[in-house]
């Protein structure tokens, strides 16, 4: 939560498991929030939401997608950007 500001930056770290044989979708989602309930409440702004896959992330390292609304439409000129890092470590 970033509070009074039009050009907030979020900034946090999320450790996945990369499989390469499947497809691992994610999906991100901003909204404004009006209190203390849970995110997605009903009296919270649904800002926008974007989807890629962790093999997109681990590819291109870094990804800028537009923000889109819940029906395909673009939420105005808002994007978000995902990077990733990835470290690999074998089972043996």
């Amino acid at each position: 939560v970033i509070k009074s500001n039009l050009h907030p930056v979020f900034s946090k770290i999320f450790t996945l498991d990369y499989y390469f044989e499947e497809v691992q979708k994610l999906r991100f989602e901003v909204y404004d929030i009006h209190g203390h309930c849970s995110i997605g409440a009903r009296d919270d702004d649904f800002l926008g939401g974007m989807e890629c896959t962790l093999g997109q992330i681990a590819a291109q390292r870094k990804m800028t997608k537009p923000l889109f609304l819940k029906y395909g439409k673009y939420a105005g000129k808002s994007t978000v950007t995902v990077s990733g890092i990835c470290s690999f470590s074998y089972a043996r």
